[in-house]
């Protein structure tokens, strides 16, 4: 098995860790970005290239760098006051939502206001976030803003495979000030880019984390435009819709079929109440999401989720929970509650893990259990905080292996029935495995009924 020092990025694609992330291709040019036949995106490696310059490409990558999250974090906010097992350092925790951009958002609109503040307060030149994008083979990809209305044809959430190949390229051939969001996996690479970069150390003056539960190839949009009765490929999609009169957690996938001529295209909708099961279940996940343990992107200045708490998902207008861990951003969070233009009340630690505890649950609590199976088969693994366990309750054991199966059955049988135009034979094949699924379920909330 290959130690730390022997870890190319060779290794992180064969082993299906490569999330796309791109950090790689600022490290070699020559090494580009791509869809698979699974829809992820992928580094491509050029022919040629020596151990010297694969074992650079990996130390830059989230998956085989063996600097890790916590590292990264004391090294980065070491005179944060607070720190938190789940959470890493902090300066702040609070829960909230932006007035002037909370229809358009996900949740509370948090991340597309505090890119709007940046802007206007003069703090970056342009914002660097996921949106449409135009003359390429990618449906959603990263784009540069320079004002507040581009800013805010990006809020909301994108669960479609994106890269910072393209975008960072751009930051390191143009002078300014920039922010960037991105999901927890994303602002590591991006750390270790800015270690062994200066150029991009000095642009890049604010990283905004998108606490993210897994990530999704882009099968999953066509997936669900087809379950919403339409047909791929569509002109528009929306993966977080509101939906008034309805709990925050019951928003909408929402698209625009491409319009034929002479006839306007009209919506086609999906509650979530239909696709909750195979969000759990991770459909169309790729592999390296079941390794990634960095729940609330402790990596980045701030980090805002969705508030996964009673008290705040009965408001269909949606809250935020926020995570900050730059002095600045909650001074400006703090300037922004009492000018009106942010609501905000604070919350405790045990708020903030407990709006998500399901994905503390799947990728820090089973992780080692997951890390076990994988060693058994002598597969190689990234370098992670938690240590390989075969220390699982049973029927958690029985609940991980079904995951693990449904995340790789459903990229297999996506491809074997005929992909697009074929979701009835796909959600048939599919049928034995999620029946397990569901029976499963009802045993664990039977046995946590028992348990009080």
């Amino acid at each position: 098995m290959d130690g730390p020092a022997n870890v190319t990025i060779q290794r992180v694609i064969d082993g299906g860790y490569c999330i796309g992330c791109g950090a790689c291709s600022l490290i070699e040019p020559r090494i580009r970005v791509d869809f698979n036949d699974y829809g992820d995106l992928q580094a491509v490696l050029p022919p040629g290239l020596d151990d010297r310059t694969l074992r650079a490409a990996a130390e830059v990558c989230p998956f085989a760098t063996t600097v890790d999250e916590s590292q990264i974090g004391d090294s980065v906010f070491g005179s944060a006051p607070s720190s938190h097992p789940r959470i890493g350092r902090y300066e702040d925790l609070r829960a909230g939502y932006a007035p002037s951009t909370r229809a358009g958002g996900s949740s509370g609109g948090i991340v597309t206001w505090l890119l709007q503040s940046l802007l206007e307060r003069g703090d970056i030149d342009a914002a660097i976030h996921v949106g449409p994008a135009e003359g390429s083979s990618r449906f959603f990809d990263y784009r540069l803003s320079s004002d507040s209305t581009s800013i805010q044809q990006g809020a909301t959430s994108f669960y479609y495979p994106v890269s910072m190949d393209q975008i960072l390229a751009i930051v390191r051939s143009r002078p300014g000030r920039y922010a960037i969001t991105g999901v927890p996996c994303f602002h590591k690479a991006l750390r270790r880019l800015r270690a062994v970069d200066s150029v991009l150390d000095a642009r890049i003056r604010f990283q905004i984390g998108i606490v993210c539960g897994q990530m999704k190839s882009a099968h999953y949009m066509d997936y669900l435009v087809e379950l919403a009765g339409g047909k791929s490929p569509v002109a528009q999609a929306c993966f977080r819709r509101k939906v008034p009169g309805r709990p925050a957690n019951d928003y909408a996938f929402e698209a625009i079929p491409t319009a034929k001529a002479g006839s306007p295209a009209e919506p086609i909708r999906l509650l979530n109440s239909r696709i909750g099961i195979n969000w759990g279940m991770g459909y169309f996940k790729p592999e390296a999401c079941d390794y990634c343990d960095d729940v609330l992107a402790e990596t980045a200045d701030i980090a805002a989720m969705d508030a996964w708490l009673p008290r705040y998902v009965s408001d269909g207008d949606g809250w935020s929970l926020v995570v900050t861990r730059k002095p600045e951003l909650v001074r400006l969070l703090d300037d922004a509650q009492e000018q009106g233009s942010l609501v905000g009340q604070q919350v405790s630690a045990d708020d903030v893990v407990g709006s998500q505890q399901g994905g503390f649950n799947h990728r820090q609590d089973a992780l080692p259990y997951r890390l076990h199976l994988k060693r058994n088969s002598e597969a190689w693994v990234p370098p992670k905080r938690q240590e390989a366990s075969g220390k699982l309750p049973f029927i958690l054991k029985i609940e991980q292996r079904l995951r693990m199966r449904l995340r790789r059955r459903s990229r297999e049988m996506w491809l074997l029935t005929g992909a697009v135009g074929q979701t009835a034979k796909f959600v048939s094949c599919m049928s034995r495995d999620v029946f397990a699924y569901r029976q499963l379920m009802r045993v664990k909330r039977w046995l946590n009924r028992l348990a009080g």
